[in-house]
């Protein structure tokens, strides 16, 4: 087996600055997502700092107060170990597109088992370069490295060692189960990589520093088997962005907006789905909320696509006066079928238009500004065909085969103006062209019985007519 772990030394942290990142690149040790300080707390000291703190002379463990202190102009937030962990499952999500084998290490970890992705992927560079700029892209920047345990591929990427042995006992995370004081005790001894450590008689450690220690090293040596419980990817996409600052324009929504979209598209190819629907959801800073929904009339993946749609939307929605939280689910979600093309190129771009069409009018005009028609059960004419979303014609002719003009099965000519209801018209008026044609309704139902004629009107317009059962006739409708 191969493992890939991934470290992300600056997690805690970047979950509140990610809004402020570009997407085309992470924060690194040396360049931060903002020029002013921002520090994480935990019990109201530093746990985390960005590049800016630590010119400034924030130090791990500095209260609140004296950070303040050092720097007045300094962002702090508070740990969130539940908006933690959810990010580093979708993190895990996204990286699913990679192998299915993929393990969170909480607090900031994640293990991939990639042994039958190389084939797929390439080299091991190739691949953690891949999952290197798939995090990047999220706003997290990712120390990576590759071994044949899980525990050893975790701690080289933490530590950016070479070899493991190499790795100093400062940078080891032990189990919780280790006596605490154990590294400074093996340093007095002469003791400080896991080099040194590993060399020694392994009965010996046990006796002194107990058998959480021998185990651990068992498990990254691979002496003892180590499992790894992979994740089991939910089935719907949500995520979330507070922003720094309140947003009072709509134009300004576009870049928080369009990152959320790219975790999107990122998470949807990680597994294989495409979103029928999203519905995003905005909260000001007094707590007032609104939402909308953006449908689609198929699954998509691209963010560009979402983007564009969830911009016609949003010139008509009704948001707080100043946005600081904005929201986006996915839960409509189906299998991803990418559009097949024939050899000569000739692909299904009239059904793929059609839909693009129908998404920027229900986008832009509501939800049931188009209808589509399909025929009944019914011989009347005027019962003989009813409305349904123009979803289910597209479903209908992409099964088909065949363009949605034709998803109607074939029927004898009918004119595309009906009048409701008919209008009794002088027969003199009329020239017969064609008929009669014999409609009948059901017995059980309101009997009718008429002959349809086509015939010219005497102004000159093509029409349909008929004369019922008492001899009366009917103007029903025009030809086009």
């Amino acid at each position: 087996m191969l493992w890939l772990g991934v470290h992300l030394p600056d997690f805690g942290l970047e979950i509140f600055t990610r809004e402020a990142t570009p997407q085309t690149h992470a924060v690194t040790s040396h360049q931060s997502a903002h020029t002013s300080p921002r520090v994480l707390l935990q019990e109201n000291r530093v746990v985390l700092r960005n590049q800016a703190a630590i010119q400034a002379g924030i130090s791990q463990g500095t209260t609140l107060a004296t950070a303040h202190s050092i720097a007045p102009d300094l962002t702090h937030h508070h740990r969130d170990t539940a908006l933690e962990h959810a990010r580093l499952q979708l993190l895990a999500e996204t990286l699913y597109q990679f192998t299915s084998q993929v393990s969170l290490q909480p607090p900031n970890g994640l293990l991939l088992e990639i042994s039958g992705s190389l084939r797929l992927f390439g080299t091991t560079i190739d691949l953690s370069n891949r999952v290197r700029l798939q995090c990047e892209a999220l706003g997290h920047r990712a120390l990576i490295s590759t071994d044949k345990t899980p525990l050893a591929a975790l701690l080289l990427a933490r530590s950016q060692a070479s070899r493991i042995d190499a790795v100093s006992l400062h940078q080891v995370q032990w189990p919780a189960s280790v006596p605490p004081g154990m590294t400074e005790q093996l340093a007095n001894m002469g003791i400080h990589t896991l080099g040194a450590l590993l060399k020694l008689p392994q009965g010996e450690l046990a006796h002194r520093f107990g058998v959480a220690l021998t185990d651990f090293l068992s498990r990254l040596s691979g002496k003892r088997p180590d499992p790894q419980s992979a994740i089991e990817p939910s089935e719907t996409f949500i995520s979330a962005l507070h922003l720094p600052n309140p947003i009072n324009s709509k134009d300004a929504l576009r870049f928080p907006m369009s990152r959320l979209l790219g975790e999107l598209q990122a998470w949807l190819v990680g597994r294989q789905l495409g979103a029928e629907r999203t519905r995003w959801c905005f909260t000001s800073g007094n707590g007032r909320t609104a939402s909308f929904e953006v449908a689609l009339s198929a699954a998509q993946q691209r963010r560009d696509a979402f983007l564009e749609l969830t911009c016609l939307k949003l010139e008509g929605a009704d948001l707080p006066d100043d946005v600081l939280n904005l929201e986006l689910k996915a839960d409509a979600l189906a299998p991803w079928l990418p559009a097949n093309t024939s050899l000569f190129g000739e692909g299904s771009s009239g059904q793929s238009s059609l839909g693009e069409l129908l998404n920027h009018l229900r986008a832009r005009m509501g939800e049931r500004s188009c209808s589509g028609v399909r025929s009944a059960t019914s011989h009347p004419p005027e019962h003989a065909w009813l409305t349904v979303p123009p979803d289910d014609m597209l479903g209908l002719a992409q099964k088909a085969g065949k363009a949605v003009e034709h998803a109607l099965p074939k029927a004898p000519t009918r004119p595309l103006w009906l009048f409701d209801p008919a209008k009794p018209i002088d027969p003199d008026a009329l020239v017969i062209l064609r008929g009669p044609e014999r409609i009948q309704g059901a017995w059980w139902d309101s009997f009718i019985q008429r002959d349809y004629y086509v015939a010219r009107h005497k102004n000159g317009a093509e029409c349909w007519a008929y004369v019922d059962q008492h001899r009366h006739w009917y103007l029903h409708g025009y030809f086009a």
